[in-house]
């Protein structure tokens, strides 16, 4: 009995093989290497560009090829798009073999002084002589992403203006799109919500500054100008209670050294003098009115 083995094409791919009998594609496990082209020597082709275009205007407008113009009198319209693409100039671009594709009712009669137009000049159709033959508007240019065609309502200098204030809104939006994907506010929202705005120091009666100096106080009870609170600046307390002395008063360093001497702080007799007889001969006598009166 034969061993199963594995058989290799050229292409990198390969079968399981038992004899001749095929046991595994390996078709799609591995697929063929194929080396990659390198276009050396390619060149961008601002001929070719044109000639794409034209093809995107006419599938454009008429989801195919240019109609038949038999019958009316819209042929040397419809040739235009054969003179506009033959006058791009594109080097060894077959007209006849592209009318087959795009404009297949052009016959030889019709070709003819096109090619010998297009093979007398040097350069081809500028951008707004090409925009002129097709009948090609700005709305129509931008929706299709021209670049070698002009328009016919928006001359070149106006256009280029245009292209330029469009890029940079286009720009504009697309920062603004990031601004907020990182969570930035808009400026509307934010002048909305600003200090500006609310003024806060109107409900206080006070000007922006008086209020930045103050701390930005709130709305609502201003707060106390007094900074020290001294003896005669004790809270009032309240009208029924008991009233207690403040715990935190402070008392200065010369009443403290008067009160260690027994002096007393001035309201209140000194200690060793508490309850003395008051100062004179001794107690008046008891004489009425009418006898001090005679005795006069």
């Amino acid at each position: 009995m034969s061993a199963a083995y594995l058989k290799k094409n050229g292409d990198g791919t390969g079968h399981l093989m038992l004899g001749k009998v095929i046991l595994r594609d390996l078709r799609w496990e591995k697929k063929p290497q194929h080396k990659k082209h390198q276009r050396k020597g390619w060149r961008h082709s601002l001929e070719m560009q044109r000639l794409r275009e034209i093809e995107d205007i006419i599938r454009h407008r008429f989801n195919g090829p240019v109609p038949d113009p038999e019958g009316t009198d819209d042929r040397e319209t419809c040739l235009d798009f054969v003179r506009v693409a033959a006058l791009s100039l594109v080097p060894g671009q077959d007209m006849a073999m592209w009318c087959r594709v795009f404009a297949p009712w052009v016959t030889e009669a019709d070709l003819l002084p096109i090619t010998v137009e297009a093979s007398k000049r040097r350069r081809m159709m500028r951008a707004d002589g090409a925009a002129g033959l097709l009948h090609l508007t700005m709305t129509e240019r931008l929706a299709l992403k021209l670049k070698t065609i002009g328009a016919v309502d928006m001359k070149k200098a106006a256009r280029t203006k245009f292209m330029k204030n469009r890029k940079r809104e286009m720009d504009r939006k697309r920062d603004e799109q990031k601004r907020r994907a990182a969570g930035a506010k808009d400026r509307a929202s934010f002048v909305a919500q600003s200090i500006s705005a609310a003024k806060p120091w109107e409900a206080l009666n006070m000007s922006r500054r008086t209020w930045y100096r103050k701390g930005k106080p709130e709305v609502g009870t201003s707060p106390s100008r007094v900074e020290v609170i001294g003896k005669c600046e004790a809270p009032v307390p309240p009208a029924t209670g008991t009233v207690e002395a403040p715990h935190s008063m402070p008392v200065p360093s010369s009443s403290a050294a008067r009160v260690a001497r027994g002096e007393g702080l001035g309201d209140h007799p000194p200690a060793g003098l508490q309850g003395a007889e008051p100062h004179g001969s001794g107690a008046l006598p008891d004489v009425s009115v009418e006898q001090r009166r005679n005795a006069a």
